[in-house]
C-alpha cells in the first residue's frame, strides 16, 4: 500500500440485504475496498485507471457508488465526521470522475 492514503469506513452491500463493513482506502494509484472483520479480510483493489465514476449521493446516511470495467460497488459512509474529508479526498482521488447527487 502507498505510504500516502486515507481511509475511511463504509457498510458495503454484499448481498440482497446485507451490508458488511469495510476500509475505504485511497492511495496514490489504487481504490482499496478491505473488509474489517480480520479473520475473513476480504479486498478489492481498483486501479484508478479502472474506475469509470464514483457517485456520493442521499443524506444521513451518504450512499458511494463505485463503478469500474467490470463491478459496481454500492455502500454508504458509517461516520459522520469522516463525511467532509471523505469528499475532499474522494475528489482529490477520482477528479472528474466523481459526481455527487
Amino acid at each position: 500500500m502507498d505510504k500516502n492514503y486515507s481511509m475511511f469506513k463504509i457498510k458495503l452491500k454484499t448481498g440482497f440485504f446485507k451490508k458488511e463493513s469495510y476500509l475505504l482506502i485511497l492511495g496514490e494509484q489504487e481504490m482499496i475496498l478491505k473488509e474489517e472483520i480480520k479473520n475473513m479480510s476480504e479486498e478489492f483493489r481498483i486501479k484508478k485507471s479502472f474506475l469509470q465514476s464514483v457517485t456520493i449521493s442521499g443524506e444521513n446516511p451518504l450512499n458511494i457508488e463505485i463503478i469500474t470495467e467490470k463491478d459496481i460497488f454500492s455502500g454508504e459512509f458509517i461516520n459522520e465526521k469522516e463525511l467532509v474529508e471523505a469528499a475532499v479526498q474522494l475528489n482529490l482521488f477520482c477528479g472528474e470522475i466523481l459526481y455527487f447527487h
